[in-house]
């Protein structure tokens, strides 16, 4: 039987892609609410962490061309006898990578310190807004088993989710940053090795995007389940109720029904992490083979004389740095689109 697409088909497709771009525009949506809130949470940390996240983006960069002189002035330096003069360009090169290693680390463990300062306010303000909001609701809704669920999902995520956005946001800032800094350094090698590592990443957050769904989708529907797991585990450790449980000999059978919720879980958990890790695996060796073509590349000009051995450690670092942060954008975009569908709730 032969099958033509026809104007209807055409239409369902044209509006399932409108529906996709609607979903993510109203995911992303929650974003700016997201910040607003943080902002009026604590100003001056929200400042300070913005600081130092985008502070420490511009390190990377730097450190690769240092190295890339370091390398070039130890040649050098080899090559005049060992000079004074050569062997003093040597030592403050050394000294400035040091004092980008120490400023990394200043930035890095400032940023940790006020994210956990700021997580634990905002976490708080999410919190009380449930519980507020929960306690200007009518009775009748506490009667209703779907308010329990969408109840569920929101308490589950209040402590992470929101300040999860903010941070995340940030990273993808500064690893937009990031890859900006080491492309020019990389383009400046060959402009086609920047599009071969742009091809070879960009289908990471194609799969990134479909398992923030697939996560999404099993969190949601656990409701119901997860509450049943909680209600067990205080029924039978509860001074309130273990009594009944054991008069009435229930014991064996709620352990029973707690194994069984369980297991559901782990077989599901198990089933998502070993068909993400398993195309993660695939786009990994994908990507390691076009890097080691490229290193090859490098490798061939440098012994012609076309570059030096600076450049052929700078393209090494750059080359890595590039994959890795095209990874972190795509990701973070990934992981907000996550979260964001998670704030829904």
């Amino acid at each position: 039987m032969m099958h033509f697409i026809g104007p209807r088909s055409e239409a369902r497709g044209r509006r399932s892609r409108r529906e996709r771009l609607r979903e993510l525009a109203s995911a992303f949506g929650n974003t700016p609410r997201v910040f607003g809130m943080v902002w009026r949470t604590s100003p001056g940390l929200a400042v300070a962490f913005s600081g130092l996240t985008l502070a420490q983006s511009l390190i990377p960069a730097a450190t690769i061309w240092v190295t890339k002189l370091l390398v070039d002035a130890v040649v050098a330096a080899i090559g005049a006898g060992g000079t004074e003069g050569s062997i003093r360009s040597v030592v403050w090169l050394v000294v400035l990578q040091l004092a980008l290693a120490v400023g990394s680390s200043l930035l890095q463990h400032g940023g940790q310190a006020v994210r956990a300062m700021l997580g634990d306010q905002f976490s708080n303000r999410v919190n009380m807004m449930i519980l507020e909001k929960a306690e200007a609701l009518d009775l009748s809704y506490f009667e209703n088993p779907k308010f329990y669920d969408t109840l569920e999902n929101a308490r589950r995520e209040a402590n992470f989710r929101p300040v999860g956005v903010v941070t995340q946001t940030f990273q993808l800032g500064s690893s937009i940053i990031r890859l900006v800094s080491v492309v020019g350094l990389l383009a400046a090698l060959a402009w086609w090795i920047v599009l071969v590592v742009l091809v070879t990443s960009i289908p990471y957050l194609a799969t990134e995007y479909r398992f923030a769904q697939r996560n999404f989708g099993m969190m949601t529907r656990r409701a119901p389940e997860s509450r049943l797991l909680w209600y067990l585990g205080y029924v039978m450790t509860s001074d309130e109720t273990v009594k009944e449980v054991r008069l009435f000999d229930l014991g064996g059978h709620l352990l029973q029904r707690y194994r069984e919720t369980f297991a559901k879980f782990y077989r599901e958990n198990r089933a998502l992490t070993l068909s993400r890790e398993s195309v993660a695996f695939g786009l990994a060796v994908v990507s390691a083979v076009a890097s080691s073509g490229i290193y090859v590349f490098v490798a061939l000009a440098t012994i012609a004389g076309r570059l030096t051995l600076g450049d052929l450690t700078l393209y090494h670092q750059a080359f890595v740095q590039t994959q890795s942060q095209i990874q972190a954008v795509f990701g973070a975009i990934a992981q907000i689109y996550e979260s964001n569908l998670f704030l829904t709730n």
